[in-house]
């Protein structure tokens, strides 16, 4: 329920949001600003192809989870845009307008009156997402635990 709080996923967010300016950049300005918070979210999405691709159906549940701490950090900033109050980490901006990137995407597609509710709608996502983690990774260790992959593997170890 706080909104300045920090998950133990805040230093891999941060650094992942600063090079999705660098690897947006090339699309020009808006999208160089909206890259930091896209390429934020896209990772975990990436992760759960790639482990759905290798059948590791925990590390989906687990991407779930990584993405909704995403969701709510990327609520928090879009909320600030309009108060911009929010004391902000980066090597490109000084903490004013010129380095807040929700302020500036919104002020760019006259959306600045929008910032609440868009916040609103990625928390609603973070929650989504989160009980997705929680529930599909608790599905996962009860049929784990109904059914032993030792069992299946070599029905004749099992007494």
């Amino acid at each position: 329920m706080d909104p300045l709080y920090q998950s133990i996923f805040k230093g891999l967010n941060l650094g992942l949001h600063e090079f999705g300016h660098f690897l947006f950049a090339p699309l020009g300005e808006f999208m160089c600003i909206a890259g930091g918070s896209l390429f934020q979210c896209m990772v975990p999405v990436i992760g759960m192809v790639m482990f759905r691709i290798q059948r590791d159906y925990y590390g989906i549940a687990v991407a779930f989870g990584w993405l909704s701490t995403n969701l709510f950090d990327v609520a928090t900033y879009a909320e600030d845009a309009r108060s911009m109050e929010l004391q902000l980490v980066s090597p490109f901006g000084n903490g004013n307008e010129d380095g807040h990137d929700w302020h500036n995407m919104l002020m760019m597609t006259n959306s600045l009156q929008y910032d609440h509710a868009i916040a609103h709608a990625l928390r609603l996502w973070g929650v989504m997402t989160m009980f997705i983690c929680l529930l599909f990774g608790a599905w996962l260790c009860w049929e784990m635990h109904r059914r032993p992959r030792i069992a299946a593997v070599a029905p004749d170890l099992v007494d």
